[in-house]
């Protein structure tokens, strides 16, 4: 019986969700690691790449909202 592996997102792919840098992006997750340190969506990695489930993509949309809420 084969394992089941979540579905996940590069940051890279994120940033270009986004329609953003990578740099910008890793720059602005850097900020809500530091902001929220217990936060597991944020804390997530594969090797070298931060990686992100489908359910965190809500979480870290909110923490960007808290962030910066004039955007």
């Amino acid at each position: 019986m084969p394992i089941k592996i979540p579905e996940h997102i590069k940051r890279k792919e994120l940033a270009k969700e986004l329609k953003i840098s990578d740099r910008s992006c890793r720059r602005w997750l850097a900020k809500l690691r530091t902001k929220h340190p217990q936060e597991k969506a944020l804390h997530r990695f594969i090797g070298k790449d931060q990686v992100f489930l489908q359910e965190d993509l809500g979480k870290v949309m909110e923490l960007c909202l808290e962030l910066n809420p004039d955007q």
